[in-house]
């Protein structure tokens, strides 16, 4: 082969190359632009309740349409932006005032609750200074109908349903961290709080002061599965049973606080390091280390250090320096470092750091100096 045919090779190999790599570059600036669009930040704006294209707001409502249905509110300044997947929605500090109330049977958040329909994070600035309030509607607050959904930061108030889930009614696969459900009412099961057909996971979340017509004052789970850590239920009440809890379907309770009647109907609810100061109907399995100051409940699983039939010597529900409300621990509390340290979690409810003294506190609250 002469030099003029091997250099021609040699050309046509690196422009070859050449192209190769710019079709690469290309390929993955395309999958980066995609990836890019597979969810968006949808920040709120304004505290009202208003649907209207083109007014330069954003609201609660709007974002959640605009994350239900990857579009945008309206094409001015200051709208919604297109959801794009999973998508998160931020909520700086205030007070929501949800106003478009309707029958309480429309699902595509037009009107009445906010209806999420598809995987969606909802973010506040914190439990004690984001609030939604549902009070001049006749609805809940929210209802999850499917997806990945994560709620943060929140308080949930003042929903009053006909039907179940006084302010949230999930059916889809929930996350709650930093969240408090209050002063709400069902007409059926879950004055505060009711899953059906779904999964939930609650973690520092405060379900208080909440009323059910039917059963499980401050939640109901039904046809779903749940797990609490680290959360207080307390102050519901409930006309037909479980001012605190009814439970059908298998639930976790991990450092919880349960103060009101426990009902469990079918399926066992198992403890660990949790108290139960109320009455108690149904089996309960035992992790180890509970405070059940009833005996009402049959209780089965692990009986290391389990103290049944004592008061749990709670103080009143209060903020505590947390952003969720909390029954502190009295200094004469049998709770006091005797929780399960090996299945401690590595805070309390208000985040202060676990264990304090010689063992982790029973329930959602670590007092901080372990009185001699």
């Amino acid at each position: 082969m002469n030099k003029r045919s091997l250099s021609h090779t040699t050309a046509v190999r690196v422009s070859y190359r050449l192209l190769l790599l710019i079709t690469l570059t290309l390929s993955f600036a395309l999958s980066s632009n995609r990836l890019s669009l597979a969810s968006s930040f949808i920040v709120v704006n304004s505290f009202t309740d208003v649907k209207a294209a083109n007014d330069g707001l954003c609201t609660l409502r709007e974002a959640v349409i605009a994350a239900n249905k990857d579009k945008p509110s309206g094409t001015r300044a200051g709208e919604c932006p297109a959801g794009h997947g999973a998508d998160t929605i931020i909520l700086p500090a205030g007070n929501y005032q949800l106003t478009r109330t309707d029958n309480g049977n429309e699902d595509a958040s037009q009107t009445g609750d906010l209806d999420i329909s598809g995987s969606l994070t909802i973010q506040g600035a914190g439990a004690s200074v984001t609030t939604v309030t549902a009070e001049a509607i006749t609805d809940r607050v929210i209802h999850a109908l499917v997806g990945n959904i994560t709620i943060s930061g929140v308080t949930l108030q003042q929903g009053h349903v006909s039907g179940k889930g006084g302010a949230l009614l999930s059916q889809a696969n929930l996350t709650l961290h930093d969240v408090a459900l209050l002063n709400s009412e069902a007409s059926l099961d879950g004055g505060g709080l009711a899953v059906v057909h779904g999964t939930l996971s609650a973690t520092a979340v405060t379900i208080a002061h909440n009323t059910s017509q039917g059963k499980g004052g401050g939640v109901a789970v039904r046809d779903g599965a749940a797990t609490f850590t680290n959360s207080t239920i307390s102050g519901n009440t409930a006309v037909l049973g479980g001012s605190a809890l009814a439970v059908w379907e298998d639930t976790v309770l991990h450092f919880v606080t349960v103060v009101g009647d426990t009902a469990v109907y079918h399926d066992d609810l198992t403890v660990d390091s949790t108290i139960l100061a109320g009455a108690c109907t149904g089996h309960i399995v035992s992790v180890g280390h509970n405070l059940l100051q009833t005996a009402g409940c049959t209780v089965t699983g692990d009986p290391t250090g389990n103290i049944i039939g004592v008061d749990a010597e709670l103080e009143p529900l209060a903020a505590n320096d947390g952003s969720t409300q909390t029954h502190a621990l009295a200094p004469d509390s049998p709770a006091l470092d005797a929780g399960n340290s090996e299945t401690c979690p590595p805070t309390d409810q208000r985040g202060v750091g676990r264990p304090r003294g010689s063992a982790c506190d029973i329930g959602a609250y670590e007092v901080e100096v372990t009185p001699p």
